[in-house]
């Protein structure tokens, strides 16, 4: 096909159509059929999306695979000559496609030129077809096609190596041609800001493979640092567009694009450090004395402190993403000097700045971009020199010390500790910056190294014992509420590391105050009901959660259950029964709740005298009863996900967690005739009936916290599944029908291990006489024809060629065989049929080899070699298709 589309093309070329309308469509409809060629997916394990933007990763190194049948038309010059001709000739949306099929050309395997000789000369010829449309601009006016040649040249380095680039014919001018484009494109970076980060990528290729050579014959020694120069210089003037003009987007908003060209810098400055400090360096002082001389003198107005601030911002994420690169082969006394030099301008810089927090006057939008900079600075900085024993003495400390006193690491993270906190009271209503702060902080205090060296620190220690809305504002945002579990969960996980329980005491102080303050106000329903309480509630539970997340052992566990139990049971039993329908409030209690029976890393293994296991399940079923009963009662406003199924998700992770946990021993409920295992599974159970099949489906989380409810129940509790009444037994198997044919695979696994567990209890259980075996026969007899339709349906999902989960199916596949023998003989019939007339004998031979040496039970040896039969009969049933 590729060899016939060649050869149209060029008839096409060669003749007259009788319209130049017909001619552009035929040409525009011949060159899509020649990029859908290279971009079908031969081999099956390369989705077109990871092929086509991102190229970070292993995805860089991806090669287009084509059969060894093409070679002759993908090494025939003709080939690559006729895209660039269409391209040079072209109508700009010609001129796209065949840059498309040019980026796909370029990234042909390797493996599939006959030698060494061709593969050099189809190099030379994409270089060169390159070098000619960089030489006279052609097409590049367009922003399409503009784009696809900065894909194009990107893919040569990915694809080939700096020495074989350098040996092609014509490299000098290629690469000088290269220097002066890149340069051209960061002058015009409003219309190439897509395409920057390809450029960027291919020059931080070329430098990281310079030392692979035995010669360096590749002139970046001369271009690397002019291209980088130009970068800094348009990146510093892209702030004063941005604010000239109202609708130019401001590069540093778009964080993605932002991380992606960051990611390059390093190689390339480092490449040539030395050099590229003399003109970051100078330029930062410069900039930075204008800075302090408008905030000293308080005379700058706001668009010079915007201009200032933004061109600031650019150096400091570039000197972050610098010192962030730093790696063992980049390493050097030199080079950390230098990073030193960058590291307390950075944070001299911080304390000027910070001097603009808190003036309510002024506009603060750049000095939030500023700020965000700096957090990703301290990020990188963390990362490289701090924490680590072998980087704590290195030269980079030297410039700290002699201009700021900052001798080691320890008195860095002050610094930073602080940072994070001034930003934690002063910038109340930035979501970005909240984020970013308390995102370092957590990063900073997960490391058990670093979170001790913190406890030594003033700032740390007060904040344990001061951590209330009085000492930090953005507590009293509403909008804020999503971040008080992380900025509780990070505070806590460094309280435990002191092991000390009046500490802990401590600092629940807080809590007891806002505890007492809720608890005066229940004595009615009229001021429990206000709008404060409200707030304090929803406030309270997401900040309990971040405590109780950071609880991982059971010691720090029973510190937080003893405060909690029974103190503030009545708390949460008032607040399901109060604002059932108020998702604000309800949606964190029952996070707090799942949190609370979450049995991670055995924290909630009570010694053998304790009753606290089945005391905590009964308050929680008593919780979800009370909740369950009321909400099913209310009809839903306005939407259904908010108001009800998102509450109902937590409400089967809640008992799927009690349940996993092994610390609650059912039996005693139905021994001493208690039955609130009972009613929380009645309630859960018409949850899943009130929920339509379509809607199941739809909602992803809701979705898999039913299937992992069902599954942990079956697993551990099927007689009490049993007790259900047979319209409920039949609504949660054809939810499990659903599951099994679900192209989620986590979905799809649980529902397979929840059908494997009643399927096999069924089998267990034939010719017993006890109440859960007739429980079980009344529910087949009512409906007789549910288990010979889960077998139909496994089975469908077996014989479809992107089965991804074919162990899992096969457990409960062998039980539904053995129940329903006839069935399956039936089954096997209808198969078979459903195949050509030649190969209906063959598929029989395969579907009776699954049970061969297979015998009528479920014993562990059985099991395997069902599977191993399995795995067989799917592999004969490939092979068949394919004939």
């Amino acid at each position: 096909m590729l060899r016939s589309l060649v050869g149209s093309e060029m008839c096409i070329r060669d003749s007259s159509v009788d319209s130049p309308q017909q001619e552009s469509a035929l040409n525009m409809h011949t060159l899509q059929l020649c990029k859908s060629c290279l971009t079908f997916d031969f081999i099956g394990s390369c989705p077109e999306e990871l092929a086509e933007d991102r190229m970070t990763g292993d995805i860089t190194h991806q090669s287009v695979q084509v059969p060894a049948s093409w070679r002759q038309v993908i090494q025939d010059p003709a080939t690559l000559q006729l895209l660039f001709d269409v391209h040079a000739a072209g109508e700009p949306q010609h001129q796209k496609i065949a840059l498309e099929c040019l980026v796909q050309m370029a990234s042909i395997r390797r493996s599939l030129f006959a030698d060494d000789a061709q593969r050099a000369q189809y190099l030379t010829h994409l270089m060169n077809g390159t070098t000619d449309i960089m030489q006279h601009q052609r097409g590049l006016q367009h922003q399409d096609n503009f784009h696809e040649f900065c894909r194009l040249l990107s893919r040569l380095k990915a694809n080939n190596q700096l020495a074989e680039l350098i040996k092609a014919e014509g490299y000098a001018t290629w690469i000088e041609l290269l220097s002066k484009f890149t340069i051209a494109s960061f002058n015009s970076w409003e219309w190439a800001s897509n395409s920057i980060f390809y450029l960027l990528f291919l020059w931080s290729r070329l430098v990281q493979s310079l030392p692979y050579l035995k010669k360096d014959t590749s002139q970046l020694q001369k271009f690397v640092p002019e291209v980088l120069k130009s970068y800094i210089t348009t990146r510093l003037e892209s702030v004063r567009r941005t604010l000239s003009v109202e609708t130019a987007d401001d590069p540093l908003e778009d964080e993605a694009r932002l991380a992606e060209q960051l990611e390059t810098i390093p190689h390339l400055c480092r490449f040539k450090y030395q050099e590229v400090s003399t003109l970051l360096i100078p330029t930062f002082d410069t900039i930075f004395q204008q800075y302090k001389e408008a905030i000293e003198n308080a005379d700058g107005n706001e668009e010079q402190f915007h201009a200032l601030e933004g061109q600031l911002a650019w150096l400091v994420h570039i000197a972050g993403a610098i010192v962030g690169g730093r790696s063992a082969s980049s390493a050097g006394d030199q080079a950390d000097l230098i990073d030193g030099e960058l590291s307390w301008r950075v944070l001299t810089m911080m304390q000027v700045s910070d001097q603009r927090l808190g003036k309510q006057s002024d506009d603060l939008t750049w000095k939030e971009r500023l700020d965000a900079a700096l957090l990703g600075f301290f990020s990188s900085f963390r990362r490289v020199y701090i924490g680590v024993d072998a980087l704590t003495q290195t030269k980079v400390y030297q410039p700290l010390t002699e201009k700021l006193g900052l001798k080691n690491h320890l008195m860095v993270l002050q610094v930073v500790i602080n940072k994070i906190c001034r930003n934690l009271r002063n910038y109340t209503h930035s979501e970005e910056i909240l984020r970013k702060s308390l995102e370092l902080f957590q990063e900073i205090a997960s490391s058990y190294t670093i979170g001790r060296a913190l406890l030594k620190l003033d700032i740390v220690e007060f904040v344990l014992m001061n951590h209330s809305n009085k000492h930090f504002n953005f507590l009293d945002v509403e909008a804020n509420h999503s971040h008080r579990t992380l900025f509780y969960s990070t505070l806590t996980k460094l309280l435990f590391l002191y092991d000390d329980s009046e500490k802990f005491t401590a600092f629940m102080e807080h809590f007891n105050f806002v505890g007492s303050r809720i608890f005066s106000c229940m004595a009615t329903i009229e001021e429990f009901n206000k709008k404060t309480i409200k707030f304090a509630l929803s406030g309270l539970f997401r900040d309990l959660r971040g405590v109780l997340s950071s609880a991982n052992s059971h010691r720090n566990y029973a510190h937080f259950f003893d405060w909690l139990y029974p103190n503030y049971i009545a708390m949460l039993y008032r607040t399901a029964e109060l604002w059932f329908d108020e998702p604000q409030v309800i949606i964190p209690m029952l996070k707090f709740l799942a949190e609370l029976v979450h049995d991670k890393n055995h924290r909630l293994a009570f010694p053998p005298s304790s009753a606290n296991g089945i005391l905590l399940f009964k308050e929680v079923s008593k919780i979800i009863c009370n909740f369950g009963n009321q909400i099913m009662a209310k009809p839903v406003v306005k939407d259904m996900y908010t108001e009800r199924y998102k509450a109902i998700s937590q409400c089967f992770i809640i008992i799927t967690r009690t349940m996993e946990g092994q610390y609650v021993n059912f039996g005693v409920f139905k021994l001493y005739n208690d039955t609130c295992f009972m009613d929380v599974l009645a309630v859960l159970l018409k949850f899943a009936q009130t929920i339509p099949l379509e809607e199941l489906m739809v909602f992803p989380k809701l979705c898999r916290a039913f299937f992992q409810f069902i599954r942990t129940l079956l697993m551990h509790h099927t007689g009490a599944f049993l007790e259900v009444g047979s319209d409920t037994f039949l609504h949660i198997l054809n939810c499990i029908q659903l599951g099994i044919q679900s192209l989620d695979p986590t979905i799809s696994v649980q529902a397979a291990m929840a059908l494997d567990h009643l399927a096999a209890f069924h089998f267990t259980n034939i010719g017993k006489d006890n109440n859960e075996v007739k429980v079980m026969q009344h529910h087949i007899a009512a409906n007789p024809s549910i288990f010979p339709q889960l077998l139909k349906v496994v089975m469908e999902v077996l014989l479809t060629d992107d089965c991804q989960n074919q162990w899992c199916l096969s457990r409960p596949l062998l039980p539904l065989i053995i129940i329903n023998e006839q069935h399956f003989d039936e089954l096997k019939t209808q198969i078979a049929l459903s195949y050509t007339p030649n190969k209906q004998q063959t598929m029989r031979i395969a579907l009776d080899k699954l049970m061969i040496d297979v015998s009528r039970s479920l014993e562990p040896k059985n099991r395997d070699k069902f599977t191993q039969n399995l795995s067989l009969f799917r592999h004969e049933l490939k092979v068949l298709n394919q004939t």
